[in-house]
Order: C-alpha cells, then sequence, then structure tokens
C-alpha cells in the first residue's frame, strides 16, 4: 500500500502546474522595535538611544535581543507578531542556527525570533539553507519548554507563509511533528499546531501537502490526530478535484478511496464526516463510475456509499420546498446533498 500512495502522490505531483512562489514582505514600520528600545532606556544606567526612525526601521537582530533575559521580555519576544529588516541579515541566520543548537531556551527563542525575522523580510536569503533551517525550527517543536515550543510551530508557519512551495521537501517530517503535538500536548499548542497544519495545507503543493497528511496522519492510533489529518485532507482534496485525483493508476486511485473508507467509518464522528465529505468529492464526478466498473466496490465501500446516499435523502425530505429552491441556487458548494444519481448505484439502493 506504501508504494502504491507513493506512486499515486507522484502521479498527482507531474500533472500540477508550477506556480511561481512570490515572497511576502512585512510592513517595514519600526513601532514594536521602537517599543522594546523605549523600554531598554528607561532603565537606569543605560545610555540614551538616539530614536531616529531609519535606526528603529533598519535596527539589526543583535541589538533588539542582546538583553532579553527578564520574563516581561520573554512573552514580548513570544508574542510579537510584527518584525523589521534586519541590518545584518547573512550573520543573524548564522547566529540563529548556533543558538538553536544550543542547550539555553533563551538563545534558542532569539533563534527563533531571527527565523521570523527572515522568512518575512529576508527569505530569499533562507532558500540556500533551507533545509538545516527547516530541521532546527522542527527540532523545537518537541522542546518541553511549551513557549519555545510554541515559538517553533509559529516560526514553522511563516515560513509556510512566505515560501510556499520552496517547502514542498520539508513538509512531510514538518507534518509528522506537527501531527504529534496535536494529539499529546496542551491545548494551546493542539490549537497552534493545527493552524499550522491547515496553512501548510494551502501553501506547498496539494499533491505533497496531501502524501504528508496521509502518510502520518490517517493511520494514527490517536483520534485526534485523525481528526485533524482528515480536516486538512478535505481542504487539499478539494484544491486538488476529483478529475486530479481519479487520473492516477487504478492501484493507486483505490488506495486512496480505501483510505477514505476508513476515515468514513473511523470512531471519531468529525472524521467519519471529513471522510464521507471527501468522498464526495470522488463521487461527484464521472470518472468515478468508471472507476467502480474496473473495480468493484468492497463491503465497505458499499456500505458508506448507501450511507451518504441515504443521508442525502433524509435532509431532502426534511426540508421545506422553500429551502430546497434555496439551496439549489448553491449547489457550487461541497454539500452531501450534491450526490451523483442513482445511475450506476442501484444495486445499493
Amino acid at each position: 500500500m506504501c508504494s502504491d500512495l507513493y506512486l499515486y502522490f507522484l502521479d498527482l505531483y507531474n500533472i500540477e502546474a508550477t506556480i511561481p512562489v512570490t515572497f511576502r514582505q512585512t510592513n517595514s514600520s519600526g513601532a514594536p522595535v521602537g517599543i522594546a528600545l523605549k523600554k531598554r532606556v528607561n532603565r537606569p544606567l543605560l545610555p540614551n538611544i538616539n530614536h531616529d526612525s531609519s535606526f528603529l526601521r533598519h535596527a539589526s537582530a543583535n541589538s533588539l535581543l542582546a538583553n532579553l533575559n527578564s520574563p516581561e521580555w520573554e512573552e514580548d519576544l513570544v508574542n510579537r507578531e510584527e518584525v523589521s529588516p534586519l541590518s545584518h541579515p547573512e550573520q543573524d541566520l548564522v547566529d540563529a542556527l548556533k543558538w538553536l543548537n544550543s542547550n539555553d531556551w533563551q538563545l534558542k527563542e532569539k533563534g527563533l525570533f531571527i527565523i521570523r525575522c527572515l522568512a518575512n523580510c529576508h527569505s530569499e536569503l533562507l532558500l540556500c539553507r533551507l533545509h538545516d533551517v527547516s530541521l532546527a525550527v522542527t527540532k523545537e517543536v518537541s522542546n518541553l519548554r511549551s513557549k519555545v515550543s510554541q515559538f517553533a510551530i509559529g516560526s514553522l508557519t511563516e515560513l509556510f507563509k512566505t515560501l510556499k512551495k520552496h517547502m514542498d521537501q520539508e513538509a512531510e517530517e514538518i507534518a509528522r511533528v506537527l501531527l504529534q503535538k496535536v494529539g499529546d500536548s496542551s491545548e494551546f499548542i493542539q490549537k497552534a499546531a493545527d493552524q499550522s497544519l491547515g496553512i501548510m495545507a494551502q501553501s506547498v503543493t496539494p499533491s505533497r501537502a496531501l502524501a504528508a497528511l496521509m502518510t502520518n496522519g490517517v493511520n494514527h492510533r490517536n483520534p485526534l490526530v485523525r481528526k485533524c489529518a482528515a480536516e486538512h485532507l478535505l481542504t487539499v482534496m478539494e484544491q486538488i478535484g476529483a478529475k486530479k485525483l481519479l487520473s492516477g493508476s487504478r492501484e493507486s486511485v483505490e488506495t486512496l478511496v480505501q483510505t477514505l473508507v476508513k476515515l468514513a467509518q473511523d470512531c471519531n464522528q468529525d472524521t467519519r464526516f471529513y471522510g464521507r465529505k471527501m468522498l464526495n468529492i470522488l463521487m461527484s464526478h464521472s470518472k468515478f463510475n468508471g472507476y467502480l466498473k474496473q473495480c468493484p466496490p468492497s463491503h465497505d465501500l458499499s456500505y458508506v456509499m448507501a450511507t451518504i446516499k441515504q443521508k442525502r435523502t433524509e435532509d431532502q425530505s426534511s426540508q421545506a420546498p422553500s429551502a430546497k429552491s434555496q439551496r439549489g441556487s448553491k449547489s457550487g458548494s461541497l454539500t452531501l446533498d450534491n450526490m451523483p444519481s442513482d445511475d450506476g448505484y442501484g444495486a445499493l439502493a
């Protein structure tokens, strides 16, 4: 099954068009930096600092992070959303990787903050060492200090947002680690990991996201992980579309269908819902009829398809005519009401 999945994902990757990557640049306003510097100059024994706007706008990460040792600085660093360009980004990248490899959690936070600055303001610089950066940041997702873990997850999110398809090669390992955090961490870490996976699903090549989520999520023993993977798989499958999903070899499509049937029968209600929605994407395309002719449906597939059809019938009968007419105007949306006709499925009625 693993080899079939690999061939299936390879087929999808080869038929997808290459989309140019546009690097997002963050507003270079120096306001957050100014606030940080103001805190420093108000402390006793520190010299006055010229608050010229050009200085604030181009302040180096080293000057920003040199004395961030107090709890209030730690909180400010982790929660800082706006970042500014760095004066010496090449050296800052070297320092960041060195700090991430240290045993000092404060240095690790400083390193992660620099990575976030680089991702937003100097994203092209990261391409030459993207694998090293991704490994170093991903490693900190498992840090026992929750703030470091949260900051690392946020840094991965920024990498996905800015580098997009350049993160294709890193997606599978990052997804594995993030899905693990969804299943065994505190609630706020779970939420951060889930959000990061959502950004990944929308940023990298859809076939790579599909492979990463299916490889690491759908067969996981933790029901929360399967639910999370199924939710983001639905997003990816909507991007790819039924035509491409059904364009692989018979064996690879069969593997995909079996995976979705398994999700549609999961013990978790939400996972079942996502699994049936994904099956509906395939069933709504005419190519699925051809697949059924080549591969007669298994007992489980027949049962799930019958369940979906029954649910559609119940929904239709429970709604007033006015509601039906309103729903008809939204036929383009993905709902269980958009099921194909009974043609080809008479045996399941």
